[in-house]
């Protein structure tokens, strides 16, 4: 089993009085129901030969975490166990309104050999997938995991689902979480997966969404099909940790991959109308759309971490699509779209982090809507066309990247705007700065294949650097 997990902790429980939890067996299939009393359910086997054992009135899920190896050991005894089954068929748990833990330790190397359908009812309540050595044992039909209402833990690792899994998060609840040695009080549920394998569809709702890994490689997730997060209730802001050194702070929905991570598929993730995050920092081999409402939203392609750098890769197409809000985009160096990249960003005072070595092999393109864009610096390489309309506000972007041929597009509504072009380049650049004091200039040195620049109405300014202007431009409104 793994070792502890040190970012988990739990307020300590109320004694409760006649607790209790039914097993009946069916078919070759287990069904396992509790009361609204706390309890823990350890499930530990695998088909043919899977043991239950029941503690009444006890949750013991701090203590797990704590000391994995210790706290089985405790709850394994013959006085909670309620009997070892021949099972050829599903699991069903079923939980009831209060603080309950559901153990999972499958044999390595065997089988659950048809579905798992875990539903935790309303509390603070915690659910979690092993193995006996940490080798990988296998789910052989779907997984269906309810939180209800309540801040709930789903935690994954080891094991290789065959189907499809469905994990929906209720919310409405908080839990003390240990962030960097401190306690902190985080609402919303967390659904987190390391070490592991999903052959097919994952679908989550309502649940901080982690994809992390237990160190060293082939530790990390690897979901075979299509990754679809949503989480569309706005609840308060958390903060979160990721393999013990990654913290995403002030969070309602958070979906983050980490460097060993890797999705076949396409992802989608859909946020509220509070703050919602999308980090990506390993690998997606189809598009990813992310749509994150009105509220303040956060597309990362990579993560910066102190001193370390986290590149991500996405073989597809990548598409954000913020609100109304305070709109933040960033990429990493190392950082690779191999198809296009879109930012629509939309009203408000966006902020964007682009001044990295990244690469997008297709188009790139950039939609504000009204509000001051302050770009800055969009570095890395493009090899399609580029196209930034940044609407009415004062707004500033400068190229310093390398670019192939194709266009170069700058639309700006009105407003005091300023666009900068560095280095040499081979596109047909369109500039339109719209109405407002405006400034274009050319970087020292800088060439464009052509440009055509019209400055509108307004005061404005024109500066080449002293560059030798030889390749065709017009200058419009000047």
């Amino acid at each position: 089993m793994r070792k502890s997990r040190t970012r988990l902790g739990l307020l300590a429980l109320e004694n409760r009085l006649t607790p209790s939890a039914s097993v009946a067996f069916q078919s070759g299939g287990l069904t396992v129901t509790g009361d609204n009393t706390s309890n823990t359910v350890a499930l530990v086997g695998s088909a043919g030969a899977m043991k239950v054992y029941v503690v009444s009135g006890q949750n013991l899920f701090q203590a797990f975490s704590n000391n994995p190896a210790g706290t089985l050991a405790a709850i394994t005894t013959p006085a909670n166990n309620r009997g070892t089954y021949n099972l050829t068929g599903n699991i069903n748990v079923t939980m009831g309104n209060s603080n309950d833990f559901v153990l999972f330790v499958t044999d390595a190397g065997k089988s659950i050999p048809g579905n798992v359908n875990v539903s935790l009812g309303n509390g603070a309540d915690n659910v979690i997938f092993n193995t006996n050595t940490n080798a990988r044992a296998t789910v052989a039909g779907s997984t269906t995991l309810n939180g209800g209402l309540g801040a709930d833990n789903f935690f994954l690792d080891d094991t290789n689902f065959q189907g499809i899994m469905q994990v929906i998060g209720g919310g409405s609840g908080f839990r003390t979480d240990i962030v960097n040695g401190n306690p902190v009080t985080n609402p919303n549920d967390v659904f987190e997966m390391r070490d592991s394998t999903v052959f097919n569809l994952v679908s989550v709702s309502n649940a901080i969404t982690f994809f992390g890994n237990v160190g060293g490689p082939g530790s990390g997730v690897m979901v075979q099909g299509n990754l679809i997060v949503s989480n569309t209730t706005a609840n308060p802001l958390g903060t979160y940790l990721l393999n013990g050194n990654l913290t995403f702070p002030g969070y309602s929905g958070l979906l983050a991959m980490d460097s060993l991570s890797e999705v076949t598929g396409s992802v989608t993730y859909s946020g509220s109308t509070s703050t919602d995050g999308a980090f990506f920092m390993g690998t997606v081999d189809g598009s990813v759309t992310v749509v994150g409402s009105d509220g303040t939203n956060n597309f990362s392609l990579g993560l910066v971490s102190g001193n370390q750098a986290f590149a991500g890769t996405i073989h597809g197409s990548a598409t954000f699509i913020g609100g109304s809000g305070v709109d933040s985009t960033a990429t990493v160096d190392g950082s690779t779209v191999d198809g296009s990249l879109t930012l629509n960003t939309f009203d408000g005072a966006n902020t964007y982090d682009l001044n990295h070595a990244f690469a997008v092999n297709g188009n790139f393109t950039i939609f504000a809507g009204n509000g001051d864009d302050a770009v800055g610096t969009v570095g890395g390489s493009v090899f399609g066309n580029q196209k930034y309309t940044l609407g009415n506000g004062n707004n500033s972007l400068t190229w310093g990247g390398t670019a192939a041929g194709g266009r170069f597009d700058f639309t700006s509504g009105g407003g005091t705007d300023a666009l900068t072009i560095n280095g040499i380049n081979a596109f047909a650049l369109n500039v339109n700065l719209g109405a407002g004091d405006d400034t274009f200039t050319y970087g020292v040195g800088a060439r464009v294949g052509s440009a055509y620049i019209d400055f509108g109405a307004g005061t404005d300014t024109y500066n080449d650097n002293g560059n030798v202007v030889d390749w065709p431009q017009t200058l419009l409104n000047l």
